[in-house]
C-alpha cells in the first residue's frame, strides 16, 4: 500500500496502515544477508524516518504514544546508523569527483580510504547482524501497539497542527542557518526539511498534480542539506586521523574542497529554501485544508 493518507478514509486507519506497512518492510530489508544487508539497512533507516513524520503530523492526537513511538525509530535507527554512513561518505567523495575533476588524484585516494573502512564494516558481518536482529525483534515486539493507535479528531483538523508545526520549524530552522552558519544548525534545519518533505508526500492525495510539484522542489531542497551533512561527516573523519597517517597526505587540501563545496551548497539551499519557506503557516494551512474537503467529495 502507498505511503499516502486519503482523505476519503479514516485517517486512524491510515496511520495504522502505513505505520504498520513501513515497518514490516523494514524488518524484511534488515532480513538480508552479509553485503546485501548494507543496503537493507540503509532502506530501513528510510522507513524509520518516514514512520516518524507520520508521527509527527499527528503528534497532537497520540499525546500518550508519540513520545515512547518516536524515540522507538529514532534509537533503532542511531543504532545502526555508523553501519550506513559507510556508504554515505562514499557517495560524497563520488559527488566530490565528479564536481572537481581536476582533483581526481587526491580525490582517488580519499575514496581509497573510504572503501577500505567500508569493507571494515561490511567484513564484521556479525555485528551487523546481530545489530539487525535486534531491531528485527524490537519492530516485532510494537506491531500491537501501532495496530492499536487511537487518532482523536477527524479529518485534516487530525492532520494541520502537526503538518504546520514542522513548516513553521523549516522556516525558522531556516533563519538560524543562515545566522549561525554552523553544521549542527543546517543538520536541524535539513531535519525538518525531510519532515516537511514526507509530509507533502502523505497529502499528495489531496491534488497530485500540485503536491508532486511541491514535493519535487523540497527535495531538492533536502538533497542539498543531505549533501552537506554528509560533508560535515565527512570533514569530522578526516580531522580524527593522526597527523602522522599514512592513509592521508592531503587531508589540508581535501578540507579545502569541501569547505568550497559547502559554500556552494549552502546558497542553493538557502535560495530553494526561500522559495519551499516563502508561504505564512497560516496561508498554507487554509490552502491545504480546502484541498482536503474538495478531495473528500471526489
Amino acid at each position: 500500500m502507498p505511503y499516502r493518507i486519503h482523505p476519503c478514509r479514516a485517517v486512524e486507519q491510515e496511520t495504522r496502515r502505513i505505520l504498520r506497512s513501513e515497518t514490516d518492510k523494514a524488518v524484511s530489508d534488515l532480513d538480508q544477508q552479509n553485503e546485501a544487508l548494507l543496503e537493507g539497512i540503509h532502506e530501513a533507516r528510510k522507513r524509520f524516518k518516514k514512520c516518524r513524520a507520520v508521527l509527527r503530523l499527528v503528534r497532537q492526537e497520540i499525546p500518550a504514544w508519540y513520545g515512547y513511538l518516536n524515540t522507538l525509530f529514532r534509537d533503532i535507527g542511531r543504532e545502526l546508523a555508523g553501519f550506513r554512513q559507510t556508504g554515505a561518505l562514499l557517495e560524497c567523495a563520488d559527488t566530490l569527483r565528479k564536481v572537481f575533476p581536476e582533483e581526481e588524484t587526491l580525490l582517488r585516494e580519499l575514496r581509497g580510504f573510504l572503501e577500505e573502512r567500508k569493507n571494515r564494516y561490511a567484513l564484521d558481518t556479525g555485528e551487523m547482524e546481530r545489530a539487525a536482529g535486534r531491531a528485527r525483534h524490537c519492530l516485532t515486539s510494537e506491531k500491537g501497539n501501532l495496530d492499536s493507535l487511537e487518532i482523536r479528531r477527524s479529518g485534516f483538523e487530525a492532520l494541520a497542527p502537526g503538518l504546520i508545526r514542522i513548516y513553521r520549524q523549516g522556516q525558522s530552522r531556516r533563519k538560524t542557518a543562515e545566522t549561525e552558519g554552523t553544521a549542527t544548525a543546517y543538520h536541524e534545519w535539513r531535519k525538518s526539511v525531510k519532515y516537511h518533505w514526507y509530509h507533502l508526500q502523505l497529502l499528495e492525495p489531496l491534488w497530485p498534480e500540485m503536491m508532486k510539484g511541491h514535493a519535487k522542489g523540497t527535495k531538492v531542497l533536502s538533497d542539498l542539506l543531505g549533501e552537506e551533512h554528509d560533508l560535515a561527516d565527512l570533514h569530522r573523519l578526516l580531522a580524527a586521523q593522526p597527523a602522522d597517517s599514512s592513509s592521508f597526505t592531503f587531508t589540508e587540501m581535501l578540507e579545502n574542497l569541501i569547505r568550497k563545496r559547502q559554500t556552494d551548497l549552502r546558497s542553493r539551499a538557502h535560495l530553494s529554501g526561500a522559495r519551499v519557506y516563502a508561504e505564512k503557516k497560516s496561508s498554507l494551512s487554509t490552502r491545504f485544508h480546502a484541498y482536503w474537503r474538495i478531495a473528500e467529495k471526489t
